[in-house]
């Protein structure tokens, strides 16, 4: 919204890059909730999206390319899967300027999609979480880029803690192998929350994510 407000001519492409997992699990029909969230906004925006993963998948399947040659480590593509990559993105773009060149149409922005929740909130690092209890937890150094880390020993164990207000986020490091969170206010049903997607399974990620808002009490 801030690049669209400050020129109402500018166009936006979302490019979207894969892993040889993320391949197999489009293969299979399943549902990528980062993709998903791309989709939305893009939609919401009329923003267009290039996705890598059909292009090398494509070129694996007829030219007979076994995938580890063009995703070797299953994240980062080889020089021939970067040259694969940079052909679709040339062939996507071609065709989206080429269908717009002589469209001068001013952008008019659509409503808000998601309303921030983050605006006045007193955001906090979880040692300084008030009445902060942990039962299998326990704070190790994260070095410069995550500062001390709350981290667990085991599946099940858990923190608590206490605050003030009717909504509130949770942001953490994430990395393979990582199970799913659950999440009760004052001792209600547990909330399931996801991991962010299936790149944690490869490097650290920071995912966030908001609790029901308004809480009930």
């Amino acid at each position: 919204r801030q690049i669209f407000s400050a020129n109402e001519y500018a166009e936006i492409v979302f490019l979207i890059s894969t892993s040889a997992e993320i391949i197999g699990l489009k293969k299979k029909g399943e549902s990528i909730e980062s993709f998903e969230a791309f989709d939305t906004v893009a939609k919401h925006y009329d923003i267009p999206i290039i996705y890598h993963g059909d292009a090398i998948q494509l070129r694996s399947e007829d030219n007979g390319v076994p995938l580890e040659e063009l995703i070797p480590d299953t994240l980062h593509p080889s020089d021939a899967g970067h040259k694969i990559m940079a052909e679709c993105d040339c062939d996507a773009l071609e065709k989206l300027l080429c269908g717009q060149a002589n469209d001068l149409t001013p952008r008019k922005l659509p409503e808000v999609l998601c309303q921030s929740s983050v605006q006045g909130a007193d955001i906090r690092p979880c040692e300084k979480l008030d009445g902060l209890t942990l039962h299998g937890f326990n704070f190790i150094e994260g070095g410069k880029r995550f500062g001390r880390i709350l981290t667990p020993s085991k599946a099940g164990d858990s923190f608590s803690f206490t605050l003030n207000g009717d909504s509130f986020g949770l942001c953490w490091a994430e990395w393979f192998p990582a199970g799913d969170v659950l999440v009760s206010v004052d001792g209600g049903e547990d909330v399931l929350i996801r991991n962010w997607d299936n790149f944690v399974r490869s490097f650290h990620r920071m995912a966030s994510t908001f609790y029901p808002n308004p809480l009930s009490y």
